[in-house]
């Protein structure tokens, strides 16, 4: 048989090559492998560049931790263990899958729900720790609602009554009758100060957090307004009268609604974007700010009590104390809001730890004596005359 012919050879190479050059469509091309993009899981829209996106997020860490709990059931059966190891290894298995699974397909809003059942280890007890927090929290917010109340009822009350003058007799030179939009700032920033009172500690229980979002982020909505309008309040009545104490007590007291205004403005600005570790830390210094009307009279209290009010001015408020107190009742908030923020988390040792529980339970005793002391002598006889008051012009 003949030889083919040089140049028939070449073709086929020439063809054969071609065939292997062809370029491979893309993954995406590929009329088998084209599939349509799958939706997000918060917004149900496919062009969401939100992470939670795609299936990477949600098979390929549920098949690795179904692998690595296939390797220790095999570890576990060719061992010798004893029944108790393999039912607390069991569990820890059951309990790794279902927090997996929770924090993959249980997200809203990019929050994480944690599983409520973990297996018992022996950690060292916090319940005197606990304790001591939960007993400063409460009278707290007791001793803040007794006083938002004082708040509500005396000088919102008095323009129901028609006396305004009583509120220069608790505070000099607060009311100015010829200046309506300074009453109506300084109107504004007492009411909206007591919501912010009520309203801030709400956010600080867990549970209504974890149970139910919602109702924390409409809280937070109108915690963050009412701290925007104390705020603002404050800054136009200072900008409209000045202060009583003068330039010192102007300054700190405008320093002070400026800081409100930043971190309810940062606070909601952060929680909208999804950057919950930021808003957590504006939310704290906003709650450390929002204590400051509340610890300027509890302060004030305890000094009037403990030394007789030595270095206060009762009406000029420009006394060495007043001076001082102008910038003391929220630069300490914020520094402890800091501590707080950038603390990480850690069991403390016996000793810190009963050293911190006495340290919180001495400042709760301190809160609740002057709270006594305060209430029975300034806040319920003005909130008792008040009412009175109400009812005796209702009754005309």
């Amino acid at each position: 048989m003949a030889a083919p012919h040089r140049s028939f050879v070449s073709l086929m190479r020439r063809a054969s090559i071609g065939k292997r050059l062809e370029p491979i469509p893309a993954r995406d091309e590929h009329p088998r492998r084209s599939r349509p993009p799958l939706p997000c899981r918060t917004c149900l829209n496919a062009t969401c560049p939100s992470e939670l996106r795609g299936k990477n997020l949600v098979q390929r860490p549920l098949q690795r931790t179904r692998a690595r709990n296939k390797s220790v059931r095999r570890a576990l059966d060719g061992t010798q263990a004893g029944t108790q190891l393999q039912d607390v290894a069991k569990q820890a298995i059951a309990h790794a899958a279902s927090a997996r699974t929770h924090q993959v397909f249980s997200s809203r809003r990019n929050v994480m729900t944690q599983p409520s059942t973990l297996p018992r280890v022996s950690t060292p007890s916090r319940r005197p720790g606990r304790t001591a927090s939960r007993l400063l929290f409460i009278v707290c917010w007791l001793s803040a609602i007794i006083f938002s109340a004082y708040i509500v009822v005396f000088y919102e009350g008095a323009l129901l009554t028609h006396t305004m003058q009583d509120w220069n007799d608790v505070l000099p030179r607060v009311y100015q009758p010829g200046s309506m939009l300074a009453t109506a700032a300084i109107g504004a920033h007492f009411l909206a100060g007591a919501i912010v009172l009520i309203l801030g500690p709400t956010q600080l229980i867990t549970p209504l957090r974890a149970r139910a979002p919602a109702v924390h982020r409409w809280v937070g909505r109108s915690y963050a307004a009412a701290a925007l309008a104390t705020g603002i309040g404050g800054l136009i009545y200072i900008a409209v009268e000045g202060t009583v104490g003068g330039p010192v007590m102007s300054t700190g007291f405008a320093l002070y609604g400026a800081l409100m205004v930043l971190c309810a403005v940062k606070t909601v600005q952060h929680a909208r974007a999804c950057r919950f570790d930021a808003h957590r830390a504006w939310a704290i210094r906003l709650f450390a700010l929002g204590l400051g009307s509340w610890l300027f009279r509890i302060d004030y209290g305890i000094w009037l009590k403990l030394v007789g009010g030595f270095g206060h001015h009762s009406h000029t408020f420009d006394g060495p104390f007043d001076r001082i107190m102008v910038f003391f009742f929220y630069v300490p908030n914020l520094f402890v809001a800091e501590l707080i923020i950038r603390r990480r988390d850690g069991v403390q040792a016996g000793t810190a730890r009963t050293i911190t529980s006495l340290s919180i339970g001495v400042v709760a005793l301190l809160v609740l004596v002057a709270t006594i002391l305060f209430g029975r002598s300034y806040w319920l006889p003005h909130i008792t005359q008040r009412l009175t008051d109400l009812a005796e012009m209702r009754a005309r």
